[in-house]
This record gives C-alpha cells, sequence and structure tokens, in this order.
C-alpha cells in the first residue's frame, strides 16, 4: 500500500470526521464528558461536582448533542455561553470504561470544542491507519492484498463514521484487526518480522483493551482462533503461545477495569431472565432476530444516533460484498480454518444473543451494531487472511473487481452524502454548501459540499488504485509464478 494510497485513506476518513456534528455519534454526551475529565481535575474544563458521580464541565460539551433526534439540523439550539462550568452525571466517574481512551484523547480537549472534536477525530483515524501500516509493513507479500481488502469491504459506512469520531469503539475496531491479523501471521513468520507481529499484536490489544471491556475478550478471542489455526505438531509455537498469552492477560485485565461487562451481565436496562421457560423465551425471540445487527454493520441501521437514514442500496451493496469477500476465503479450508471460522460465527451470533438474553429486550432494542462490528472485522481476517486465498483472490477476473469498486464507491458516496445533508441542511433538503445550518460555521473552506465531494472522491481513488490496478498487478504476479 503506497504514500499515495494511505493519503486517500486519510482523506477518506477526514470526509467522514467533518461530515458529521459534534456529539453525532452514539452515547457522545457521555464520551465528550469523559474526555474532557480524562486526564483528572483541570481548571476551566473539568471540575468536581455536587456529587462523586458528577463534574463539572463547560456547558457547550453538554449542549453538543442538541442535534440527536432532530432532523432539521439548523434548529439546534445553542446555549449562550458554552465555556460556563455546568454538572452533569453522564461521564465516567464510576469507571464504566476503561480509562486509558480518554486519558490519552483529553490531551486535545480545550476551549475550542468543535476544533477539539475535530481533532480527535482526526487522530483516531491516524491510529487505525497507523496500526493498518503497520500491519502491511510486517506482513510477507502474499497477505498484503487480504489485509487491506478487509477493512475496505467491512468499514463502510458505520466502520469509517466510528473510527473517525470519539467513541471508544475506534480503537475496538482498529484493535480487533490488528490483533488477529498479527496474531495469524506469526506461526508462518521468522526472524524480526515475527518479533514485529507479536510486539504489533500486544499494542494492538493493549489498545483496545483500553477503550473497551468487550474489546478486551475480543482479543481473547482472536488468541483462541489463532491457536486453532496455528498451533501444529511439528512447528514452533513458542512465540504465538507467548504473545497469546501476553494478549490474553492485557485483554483479561481490560475486560475487568471497566464495568461494563459487569453491568450488561447484571442486565444494565432490566434483570437477567429468572427460569428457565423464561430464558427459552427470550431465546426464540432474538434467536434469528441477531442478523439484523450484522446488516445494520453495513448500513441497514440508521447512523449518528440512528436518526441519519440511508438509502437501501448502500446495505444490499455492502452486504453483497461483504458476503463475496467472505465466502472468497470458504474456496480452500482446512478443518482447522473451519473450526476457526464456526468459532467466529458463534461468537458474532451468541455476544449479541446473550447480551439481549440478559437485558430482555428484542434485537434493537439494546445491542447496536457496532458492537458486533468488531467480530464482523475478525471473520473476514480469518476468512482471506491465509496464502491459498490470496492465491485465489488474484484470480479474480477484471469484471469482479471494478464491480467490486463501484459498488463500494457509490455505497460510501451515498452514506457520507446522507451525513452531510443531516447536519446541513436537513435529512429532507438538498446539500447547499452556503446553507447557514452547517454545523461548523468557524471553518468557511469546509462547507458540507466540499466535505463530500473530498471525501467521496478520496474514497473512489483508493479504491481505484488498491483494487482496480493493485488488483491487476496481484493477478499479473499470480501469473507469472504459475
Amino acid at each position: 500500500m503506497h504514500v499515495a494510497s494511505f493519503a486517500l485513506a486519510l482523506l477518506s476518513l477526514v470526509g467522514w470526521a467533518f461530515a458529521s456534528a459534534p456529539g453525532s455519534s452514539p452515547d457522545d454526551d457521555f464520551h465528550l464528558a469523559s474526555i474532557w475529565c480524562g486526564a483528572g481535575e483541570r481548571a476551566g474544563i473539568c471540575e468536581p461536582g455536587p456529587s462523586a458521580a458528577e463534574r463539572r464541565i463547560p456547558a457547550g460539551v453538554i449542549a453538543t448533542t442538541c442535534t440527536a433526534f432532530r432532523a432539521e439540523s439548523a434548529s439546534c439550539i445553542v446555549v449562550d455561553d458554552p465555556y460556563e462550568l455546568r454538572a452533569t452525571d453522564r461521564v465516567n466517574a464510576d469507571g464504566l470504561y476503561p480509562p486509558v481512551y480518554y486519558f490519552v484523547t483529553s490531551a486535545f480537549a480545550g476551549p475550542d470544542i468543535w476544533g477539539s472534536v475535530a481533532a480527535i477525530r482526526i487522530f483516531n483515524a491516524v491510529v487505525f491507519l497507523a496500526f493498518l501500516g503497520a500491519l502491511l509493513a510486517l506482513a510477507p507479500r502474499w497477505a498484503r492484498a487480504p489485509a487491506v481488502l478487509v477493512p475496505i469491504v467491512s468499514l463502510v459506512p458505520l466502520g469509517a463514521f466510528l473510527v473517525a469520531s470519539v467513541n471508544p469503539s475506534s480503537w475496538a475496531i482498529t484493535s480487533a484487526l490488528t490483533v488477529m491479523g498479527t496474531l495469524l501471521l506469526i506461526p508462518s513468520s521468522s526472524g524480526r518480522r515475527r518479533i514485529g507481529l507479536a510486539v504489533l499484536a500486544v499494542l494492538a490489544a493493549g489498545l483496545g483493551a483500553g477503550a473497551r471491556a468487550d474489546s478486551g475478550l475480543f482479543s481473547v478471542l482472536a488468541v483462541v482462533v489463532a491457536l486453532v489455526i496455528g498451533l501444529r505438531r511439528g512447528r514452533d509455537a513458542s512465540w504465538l503461545l507467548g504473545t497469546g498469552a501476553a494478549v490474553v492477560l492485557i485483554g483479561a485485565l481490560g475486560a475487568f477495569a471497566g464495568h461494563q461487562s459487569a453491568a450488561a451481565g447484571t442486565g444494565l436496562l432490566g434483570t437477567p431472565p429468572t427460569s428457565a421457560d423464561e430464558f427459552f423465551q427470550l431465546l426464540r425471540l432474538d434467536l434469528f432476530q441477531v442478523p439484523e445487527l450484522w446488516a445494520g454493520a453495513l448500513g441497514e441501521w440508521d447512523l449518528g444516533w440512528f436518526d441519519v437514514p440511508l438509502d437501501a442500496m448502500v446495505w444490499v451493496v455492502g452486504w453483497a460484498v461483504f458476503a463475496m469477500a467472505a465466502f472468497a476465503g470458504l474456496r480452500r479450508v482446512t478443518v482447522r480454518k473451519s473450526l476457526a471460522l464456526v468459532l467466529m460465527l458463534l461468537a458474532m451470533w451468541g455476544f449479541p444473543l446473550l447480551l439481549q438474553i440478559q437485558t430482555r429486550a428484542a434485537v434493537g432494542a439494546y445491542v447496536q451494531p457496532r458492537y458486533v462490528l468488531p467480530i464482523m472485522v475478525m471473520l473476514l481476517v480469518v476468512a482471506l487472511l491465509d496464502e491459498r486465498t490470496s492465491a485465489h483472490l488474484a484470480d479474480h477476473g477484471a469484471a469482479q473487481r471494478w464491480s467490486v469498486v463501484v459498488g463500494l464507491v457509490l455505497s460510501n458516496a451515498l452514506a457520507l452524502n446522507a451525513v452531510v445533508l443531516r447536519y446541513s441542511a436537513g435529512t429532507i433538503d438538498s446539500t447547499d454548501p452556503d446553507d447557514p445550518g452547517w454545523w461548523w460555521t468557524d471553518a468557511p473552506l469546509l462547507g458540507p459540499g466540499v466535505v463530500w465531494l473530498l471525501g467521496a472522491a478520496a474514497f473512489a481513488g483508493l479504491l481505484f488504485l488498491v483494487i482496480g490496478v493493485g488488483g491487476r498487478r496481484l493477478a499479473a504476479d499470480h501469473e507469472a509464478r504459475r
């Protein structure tokens, strides 16, 4: 992946970073307040509140969610004095989430609230690309094409929206992709490459564990799957076992550093079932509805606070391409890989199902697609990241490659346009670069039309280079080796 590709990827994510107003991703009121208080008490930034569970932060930070659930974005009522400190209990005062993410991103918290939010979003996008770049640099040549394909296929639109957001799920997605990829590559590597992959796996596990408790659990799952595939008789497994042990330790620390798992286990929005009859009733209710969350991660659900509707074309194309990529990984499978894929599918199904049953809620009422997206990314890594599958990808013809390019470019452009519309003219009007409803009036060069055009064009250029041109070169190299 060349410098031009990374530049286009960053520009594409920057487009997503500027497409929506501060407070536009789920639970942003909680996450922004927690970021402002991530480094502890600071005068004018985060001060003690009336109770131990409250903190006083700038009113402008609390008010950033004023656009939530309002289709007419321009009607957002901003507080008169955004710097006045006000108390809120929507903050990580009791350690619901691990503290590392909030501590790191608190470095960007400052008096310019909108500028701070934009800086955090861009920083998270850079973190994602840095870990992906490190994975590609350490991966053998055959593994680079599938490693690039996984995020392109799985992160439109929800993943791109979250990666370039202030939500801790950004780090969880980055961690899932990197941990799974590095662990699968360690057994077939040696020397400095193997050392680098092991270090990267540990760093990525720490990144996820410092952001979300469930990310620590996903890292443990990645170790189990990697051992199923890579632990073989006659092969030196010391590096995989050692790295896996370190990742499990970090994942366990992350899982218990926050109270998310405990909150879910005790029924955050209700009480767990108390009888076998009730359990099986909830099981029947939710079991075959879980795939709705998978489709939601690929665009079937609205973005934002579930108030940014997307065209049906977005999720239809997204699901078709995701399924196409997953099935490409099934062309040649071993018993070990088959077992690993079954484990991933069970996790994709069982993790949200368990949470829904524990909260006595129907699918869609509590668990959101963003909770399942990291597992979907990991499943695609397992499906595609082996040498046989990489060779199979090279056999795809030009028509197949360009169909994927056109479909994903259209899907991304439609989704980005929907978000830009939502936070400029509202969901029912057209984008006007001069519309006074644009959320950041202090950035005159970043009007809605410019943001959409640059973001959509950058993603199109990225796919042209990576899948169009890169796919043709991959096919030529594969043909030459035959």
